[in-house]
């Protein structure tokens, strides 16, 4: 009969996955940041009347 076949060694693990992952992280939050920051600029397009995040109102 024929043996078992026996690894010594372990499953190999690949390290490219992760950079991927953390590439689509890093895209979807750059996305948030900058929908978030058009969304604000539209805002204070439609109403003057608030006041720029840089201003200082006394």
């Amino acid at each position: 009969m024929s043996e078992p076949m026996t690894s010594t060694e372990p499953p190999r693990r690949y390290v490219w996955p992760w950079f991927i992952a953390a590439a689509v992280i890093v895209a979807i939050i750059i996305a948030i940041f900058s929908i978030r920051a058009e969304a604000n600029r539209i805002r204070q397009q439609r109403n003057p009347q608030i006041p720029d995040a840089g201003e200082v109102i006394f």
